[in-house]
């Protein structure tokens, strides 16, 4: 049996860190990046604690008598992140790279001298995080697995869309980002998954920047928001049949606007 999840985050991980460093990740130790699987730990844990709810957000009373725990563990988890991805970009600096196609740590480390605060350490720390784990291996690939296990269980759609790709695109080579335009039901396919798999069932939180009323309700300025998206994708008022896999939803959407 294929642990496709495992294999679908290698790929995505894999594919991030050509990106952002020029090499492969692997835990086989032939001179690739290692540690897959201490990352993939990482990244789970992240996600994880991401979902968490902190008791002293909403009372901060806590914070005074010890039961802190989430921030305890957030700040121990964002050391060992932090160490991680130190080291590739010590590791990454330590070569001159003569590479026609520039990495994104190669770009960031290539004027330190004209604008030293934006290529700092901190800020190239920062900005592979966000990559690597905002916009993630695990997010990603967790959506693959529900893509592929949603068309297993509705070989129609499959069938379907494998004939839109045979007819736009052919056989002949791999699909491509600029070619999802001539490929409407395959883009109707990903955003059903999205719809019906969100990566988390929660927005991660944010502050309402002024004060605003939602539904009657009134939100002061610097309110802690929390949006419910499981709730709205499965909301029967806005989708028909919400608990059931139908591309088409998403079909001619331009034409409804």
């Amino acid at each position: 049996m294929v642990d496709m999840k495992s294999a679908f985050f290698e790929l995505t991980l894999n594919i991030m860190i050509r990106m952002i460093a020029g090499k492969r990740y692997s835990g086989d130790g032939s001179g690739k990046i290692g540690g897959v699987a201490s990352f993939q730990e990482m990244v789970k844990e992240s996600v994880k604690v991401s979902g968490s709810t902190n008791a002293a957000d909403f009372v901060p009373l806590l914070r005074w008598i010890g039961q802190n725990k989430l921030e305890s563990h957030l700040k121990t988890l964002q050391m060992k992140r932090e160490k991680f991805l130190q080291d590739l970009i010590e590791k990454h600096g330590s070569i001159t790279s003569h590479r026609e196609n520039k990495t994104l740590i190669d770009v960031l480390l290539s004027h330190p001298e004209t604008e030293p605060e934006y290529h700092t350490d901190q800020i190239i720390r920062g900005l592979v995080q966000l990559i690597m784990l905002s916009a993630g291996s695990d997010a990603t690939s967790g959506t693959m697995e529900w893509a592929l296990s949603v068309l297993r269980n509705n070989p129609e759609a499959l069938k379907k869309a494998q004939e839109e790709i045979d007819f736009q695109i052919g056989q002949s080579r791999l699909i491509t980002d600029s070619d999802l335009g001539q490929l409407p039901y395959l883009q109707a396919i990903i955003n059903e998954t999205f719809r019906m798999y969100p990566v988390s069932p929660f927005i991660s939180l944010h502050e309402s920047s002024e004060e605003c009323t939602v539904e009657g309700f009134g939100i002061p300025r610097g309110t802690l928001l929390l949006v419910n998206l499981w709730a709205i994708n499965y909301d029967p008022e806005i989708w028909e049949e919400p608990t059931k896999f139908k591309p088409e939803r998403f079909m001619n959407l331009e034409d409804q606007r």
